[in-house]
């Protein structure tokens, strides 16, 4: 298991932000899955609604579509976004590099040590990633990339889909071979 603890972010703006500098940069590659075709990606969301999704991309062979509900908790959208990442993380094979792109900071945060785990609920989602993490032995990367963007690079596009499928609100789990067409 080896959790990079450097969150990369492609908002220069959160970058900047004094306090987070110990645990957060600005990344330096681009935002196409290109750059690194020999890792996983999983791209994760959360709606207030209790609804969250996980796209897991691996870069020409398969495309994961995961969406589930579950209650929310006091904190909601948190909590979700959490779940979403539990979801991608149930997802990723056992020994293999993962990069999580997540637009809620706080995924990144916590799973490195960059924020301090306040509340129980979240204190739960997080041990449970943590857990994940160690039993598939994952090597695991965070990048930060703020939803609803209206760039076209990869990131965003799958973002996009995650949160899709978290307003969709329907479970689903669908495996597709890689199409480079947009979904």
């Amino acid at each position: 298991m080896n959790i990079h603890q450097l969150v990369e972010t492609t908002s220069p703006k959160a970058a900047s932000v004094k306090y987070k500098r110990r645990w957060l940069a600005l990344r330096s590659g681009s935002m196409q899955l290109s750059d690194d075709k020999d890792r996983t990606w999983i791209f994760c969301d959360g709606s207030t609604t209790g609804w969250h999704a996980a796209v897991v991309v691996d870069p020409g062979r398969r495309i994961r579509k995961l969406a589930r509900f579950e209650s929310p908790v006091s904190i909601a959208n948190v909590g979700a976004e959490l779940n979403g990442l539990r979801l991608g993380l149930e997802a990723a094979e056992p020994d293999s590099s993962v990069t999580v792109v997540h637009d809620y900071m706080g995924v990144g945060a916590w799973l490195t040590g960059g924020w301090e785990v306040r509340v129980p609920s979240v204190r739960q989602r997080v041990d449970a990633a943590m857990k994940l993490i160690e039993k598939k032995n994952l090597d695991i990367r965070f990048i930060h990339h703020g939803g609803h963007q209206k760039d076209h690079s990869d990131f965003t596009r799958w973002n996009c889909v995650a949160d899709k499928l978290c307003g969709d609100k329907q479970a689903c789990d669908i495996v597709t071979e890689w199409d480079d067409r947009p979904s």
